[in-house]
């Protein structure tokens, strides 16, 4: 039942993302994460309510849909849309802060679930929704700097010979879907997400099934978020000074080799390092989407064109969990997922270095 909600949003996000993209370049990011936010809300309270498998599929799918596609495109867009020399280090700020929400989210949850019992704990997680999201969207964010009159950060041109920053012009939807580059970054965005999504659906059992104790492989996931939000900090600086093909490379070069360290980790110091390093290389892989398409096509069109990317993305963490899970189950055994998970991250790290900034 659980499971089964964020799979079909996961599938019904994949048509949904390139809408929203649309929607988010002509109506502004401001308008469509406070409307989300505020029916994403919405949505949480009704599940204290909830009552049938259906009315939760529903309401919890909803929830989920909008945050895989509005909320994290609008969310994102709009700094993209302020910065431009910062854009690196503003996304990394951006994913550390998301990794720290998704790590505090649990422990919220499991204090209000406590404190209220699990149904009550749904409507107080509705209204924290709206308190730290729709109504501070709604009240502070101006979607782009143009609408005051006023300039992104502009490009420091002493750094032109590392930086790819916007020196095409901005393209059009129409524009950049003509280009193979767009094509190959999306790509690339769904086999990084299949193999983030198999090792975060497996990494549990397949620690426990190396010989840990269950409460280190918890300890694991932690370290893993945590290296996800320093690795999503550290990869955002280190873009403002290396070209986006090398990058992303190397964030692809990381996350397989997380996996498969992962499979061999019998021990607290190896699934920790291998923890470490895949969340390292995962926090690298966000910033494909979040500074390599816009560095690439610009400003104007990088709701829409976010919306093609992000229907790529949530292709492959549909994918990514249930292909994974067949293997196991024919298997019965991880000798083989995590070697082919590893595989698809090389041949990402390859077809990476490769990519040039598109030219009209």
């Amino acid at each position: 039942l659980i499971i089964g909600a964020p799979t079909i949003a996961g599938l019904i996000a994949i048509t949904l993302a390139p809408i929203s993209g649309w929607v988010i370049d002509r109506k502004g990011d401001k308008f469509v994460l406070s409307i989300s936010l505020l029916i994403m809300g919405i949505s949480l309270i009704f599940l204290n309510y909830w009552i049938t498998p259906l009315s939760f599929y529903i309401l919890f799918g909803i929830a989920r849909l909008l945050f895989v596609a509005p909320i994290m495109n609008s969310g994102t867009t709009v700094v993209s849309r302020w910065f431009i020399r910062r854009r690196g280090r503003a996304n990394g700020i951006s994913i550390l802060i998301t990794s720290i929400g998704m790590g505090l989210i649990p422990v919220y949850s499991q204090f209000l679930i406590d404190t209220v019992g699990w149904r009550e704990a749904w409507l107080w997680l509705g209204v924290t929704v709206w308190i730290i999201g729709a109504i501070p969207s709604l009240l502070f964010i101006i979607s782009k700097p143009e609408n005051f009159n006023i300039n992104p950060d502009p490009i420091n041109t002493t750094n032109e010979q590392y930086n790819d920053i916007e020196t095409s012009g901005s393209w059009t939807l129409k524009e950049s879907l003509s280009s193979p580059i767009l094509w190959i970054l999306c790509t690339n965005m769904l086999l990084l997400s299949f193999v983030h999504t198999s090792v975060n659906f497996h990494i549990s059992a397949l620690l426990v099934a190396n010989g840990l104790q269950p409460m280190t492989a918890a300890f694991a996931i932690t370290v893993l978020a945590l290296g996800t939000g320093l690795g999503g900090l550290l990869w955002g600086i280190i873009s403002e000074k290396m070209k986006s093909n090398i990058r992303g490379s190397l964030t692809a070069v990381f996350t397989g080799t997380g996996a498969l360290i992962f499979l061999f980790a019998d021990n607290t110091a190896m699934a920790f390092s291998a923890a470490l390093i895949f969340g390292f290389g995962l926090g690298g892989t966000w910033t494909i989407a979040l500074i390599t398409l816009p560095n690439y096509f610009g400003r104007v069109a990088i709701g829409s064109i976010r919306g093609i990317g992000d229907l790529f993305m949530n292709a492959g963490m549909a994918l990514g969990g249930l292909s994974s899970s067949i293997i196991y189950d024919l298997t019965q055994s991880y000798d083989l997922v995590f070697p082919l998970l590893t595989i698809i991250a090389v041949i990402s790290a390859i077809s990476l270095l490769f990519t040039k900034e598109p030219k009209k």
